[in-house]
C-alpha cells in the first residue's frame, strides 16, 4: 500500500520558506540601505570638519616612513571594489623604480587618492579608472613622486576647470545626482596636497574623460 501523503502541507511549508526569503531579502536590502546611507553621511560629517580646520590652519600633518607597495596595493584593493560596483575597470601602472619606503602622512595621502579615485569612478559610468604612480626625480636620497588618476568619463567642461577644486562645486550630470556628495572632496584634496608641500591640477576633454595629477 502507498503511503498517504498530505501535499497541502508541503505546498504550505514551500510558500513559507519562499515568503521568509523573501523577507530576509528586503531586510538585507534594508540594511545595506541604512549602511550606505550611513557611511555617506558620516564621509559628508568628515568633509565639512576637515574643511573647517583648513580654514583655521587646523588641519595636522603626521609624517612617518609609509612601505609604499604595501600602502598602493591597499588603495588599489579598495577602489577596485567601488569601480566594480558600476562595472567599471580598474588599472594601476606603477614604474618599476618607484621607492620601497617614503616619508609622508600616510592618512592624509590615503585621503587624497580615495578622494581622487571616487571623484573618478563618480564621473565614469563606462570604461576604466587609472591609478599611475611615475618618479619625476631621485636624488640624495629624495624623491618626487607623480600620482595620476584618469578616467574615461563625462569629463569637465573648459569653462568649469578651474571651479573644480572650489567648496561644493559639482558637474551638472545625471551621474553626479544619483551618486550623492557635496562637493567638498577635491576642495580638501587641493588643500591637504598643498600641506604636503605639493601641487595638483587637472585636465579634461568633454565625454572623453579627466586626468587629476599630484606630485
Amino acid at each position: 500500500e502507498i503511503p498517504k501523503r498530505d501535499w497541502s502541507s508541503d505546498v504550505c511549508s514551500s510558500d513559507l520558506l519562499c515568503e521568509e526569503r523573501d523577507t530576509d531579502k528586503k531586510i538585507t536590502e534594508y540594511l545595506q540601505s541604512m549602511r550606505s546611507s550611513g557611511n555617506h553621511l558620516l564621509s559628508m560629517i568628515e568633509d565639512l570638519l576637515d574643511l573647517a580646520k583648513s580654514e583655521t590652519n587646523d588641519l595636522q600633518i603626521q609624517p612617518h616612513r609609509v612601505n609604499l607597495a604595501q600602502f598602493l596595493s591597499e588603495i588599489s584593493r579598495i577602489s577596485g571594489q567601488d569601480c566594480a560596483k558600476k562595472n567599471l575597470r580598474f588599472y594601476t601602472d606603477f614604474a618599476a623604480n618607484i621607492p620601497a619606503v617614503v616619508v609622508s602622512d600616510p592618512s592624509r595621502l590615503r585621503q587624497i587618492l580615495l578622494n581622487l579615485l571616487r571623484n573618478a569612478c563618480k564621473y565614469t559610468s563606462a570604461g576604466h579608472v587609472l591609478l599611475k604612480v611615475s618618479v619625476l626625480e631621485q636624488a640624495n636620497g629624495k624623491a618626487t613622486l607623480r600620482f595620476e588618476v584618469q578616467d574615461t568619463g563625462v569629463g569637465i567642461p573648459q569653462d568649469k576647470i578651474a571651479k573644480v577644486f572650489e567648496a561644493f562645486f559639482q558637474i551638472e550630470t545625471s551621474y553626479a545626482l544619483s551618486e550623492g556628495g557635496v562637493g567638498l572632496g577635491l576642495a580638501i584634496v587641493r588643500e591637504l596636497v598643498r600641506r604636503l608641500d605639493g601641487k595638483i591640477n587637472v585636465s579634461s576633454v568633454p565625454k572623453k574623460g579627466s586626468d587629476r595629477k599630484s606630485t
